[in-house]
């Protein structure tokens, strides 16, 4: 009978042993998956990002003071314009056309309320944009910055 249970608990201790390997395949397999996984989702991520160019040219138009539209009270909004332009040449007649986008965009600024403004940042910015580019004939602006944004 001694001989029975030996093997008895033999059996018992290697299907144990079977089990505890078969768990740590299986800890192993998910965790390369999910490795594998995130791996995917990385890689999907970064190649749908806009990179923004490696050296962008910047053009600071400098600050800006002006009366707002809204209805109610007198207010005004005081900001600083970088322009981001898509290439270098671009420079020189952003300069020399500078009175004339000063202008657009003071204009524009004159028509928006301080709601527009802090709600539809976005829009502004698309829309500075539209009308800057409307009177460049070298190149054209691809981003915008406002730095200082204050409004009273």
């Amino acid at each position: 009978m001694a001989t029975i249970t030996k093997d008895s608990e033999e059996q018992q201790a290697s299907v144990v042993n079977s089990s505890g390997l078969i768990l740590k395949i299986g800890i192993g397999i998910v965790a390369v998956i999910c490795i594998l996984a995130l791996g995917l989702l990385f890689t999907r991520h970064s190649k749908g990002a806009v990179k923004p160019p490696p050296n962008p040219v910047l053009f600071d138009l400098g600050d800006f003071t002006t009366n707002l539209s809204d209805a109610s009270e007198l207010k005004y909004v005081r900001t600083g314009v970088t322009l981001e332009l898509n290439n270098k040449s671009l420079e020189k007649e952003v300069q020399d056309n500078e009175p004339l986008l000063r202008d657009c965009i003071i204009s524009l600024l004159n028509g928006e309320t301080s709601d527009d403004i802090m709600l539809n940042r976005t829009r502004l910015k698309k829309d500075v944009i539209s009308l800057i580019n409307e009177h460049l004939t070298t190149g054209e602006v691809t981003n915008i910055y406002f730095s200082d944004l204050i409004m009273q």
